[in-house]
């Protein structure tokens, strides 16, 4: 069995991306040594890691979609007193804890995107249903319901952008979006998006990844990984490898 340490779980998410620090939703929230038998999950609570503690796992490695900050929350980071709440109770049980986000979210958006550009490359004239089809090559989506708006299989894809958020805010669309012929891939959206994109004269179409699957995206290649490295990896919790 290989071991690794607290500070190597995170830097081997930055290592997949090739990024140099850290987001602040990515850390070390408990340091630990030695650690080669991990539990995995999305959106862990406190009684998650007291069930890692009984079972005898020397680690927990959480994704989480709330809770810990991401830059552009940052500011507000001192009004947010759950952030510590997870970490608090890792560090009475005294239980290496980990948390990742946007470097697996954004190995997930390049393996889409690479996908999609792949079908684009071969096909410019590519419709919806066949961007979708391409889509479920990828592991996690290959059942994934993966709903199209309009519901038009038929349409022409155009240009695919392909976004990690699952709220799309007026920040992470392109300013001349309504503009262009442009698919996005993207996790969900609200029902205030879905209002606000069909009302619009040009609206874009959506391909739907999902929540669960879509983190999972990121996450089972980096599994793939500690798994090479000798760790043993057990994953629950929204999440199937």
């Amino acid at each position: 069995m290989g071991v690794m340490q607290a500070h190597q779980l995170v830097q081997a998410a930055l290592d997949l991306v090739g990024w140099g620090a850290a987001p602040p939703d990515t850390a070390v929230r408990h340091p630990g040594t030695r650690i080669g038998h991990v539990l995995i999950g999305l959106d862990l609570e406190a009684g998650d890691l007291f069930m890692a503690r009984q079972l005898g796992y020397h680690a927990v490695i959480a994704y989480q979609r709330h809770g810990f900050t991401d830059p552009a929350q940052a500011p507000l980071a001192a009004l947010r007193d759950h952030d510590d709440r997870l970490p608090s109770v890792a560090r009475l049980l005294d239980l290496p804890f980990v948390t990742l986000r946007s470097p697996l979210d954004e190995l997930g958006r390049r393996h889409v995107q690479s996908a999609v550009t792949g079908v684009l490359q071969e096909r410019p004239q590519a419709t919806l249903s066949e961007i979708r089809q391409a889509l479920r090559a990828i592991a996690p989506l290959e059942d994934a319901p993966l709903p199209m708006l309009p519901a038009g299989g038929d349409l022409l894809a155009g240009e695919v952008l392909v976004l990690n958020t699952s709220s799309l805010a007026t920040s992470v669309i392109p300013a001349d979006a309504w503009t262009r012929d442009l698919t996005i891939c993207c996790r969900s959206l609200t029902p205030a998006d879905a209002e606000r994109f069909v009302a619009s004269a040009t609206p874009p179409r959506f391909i739907l990844l999902g929540e669960d699957v879509g983190a999972a995206i990121g996450l089972l290649p980096y599994i793939a990984h500690l798994r090479a490295e000798g760790l043993e990896v057990t994953a629950f919790s929204g999440l199937k490898a």
